[in-house]
């Protein structure tokens, strides 16, 4: 029940603050990931465009921004996740992950939107 929690919240969301329960980095790091988040997730956007047209030569300005962004994310991907039927799903992959990401952490439940509400 949301009223319970207001008084007395879970053990998870209690354990994020410090000793003293001064949970006053919730609100900047909302503030930094909220934009951070979408604006990676546009990059992955612009890779999965980019995906269409292999050819497309992203060591040039300014598709060499969006390739140094996501290469590292991509990479790992790839070790991880084989193409399916030659085509490469990392991008399509890595932007649910941080739609998923950016909606536990971020949405109208999302552990660091319960926590601002809380201060």
């Amino acid at each position: 029940a949301p009223s319970r929690w207001r008084s007395c919240p879970p053990p998870a969301l209690a354990a994020l603050g410090d000793a003293s329960g001064d949970l006053a980095w919730v609100v900047p790091a909302k503030t930094f990931l909220d934009p951070f988040l979408s604006t990676l997730s546009a990059a992955f956007l612009v890779r999965v465009v980019l995906s269409w047209y292999p050819r497309t030569d992203t060591s040039r300005f300014p598709l060499n921004v969006v390739a140094w962004a996501t290469d590292p994310f991509l990479l790992l991907l790839r070790s991880a996740l084989p193409e399916v039927g030659g085509v490469d799903i990392t991008p399509i992959v890595s932007i649910a992950v941080l739609s998923f990401f950016k909606e536990i952490l971020l949405g109208q439940q999302g552990i660091l939107t319960l926590l601002a509400n809380k201060v």
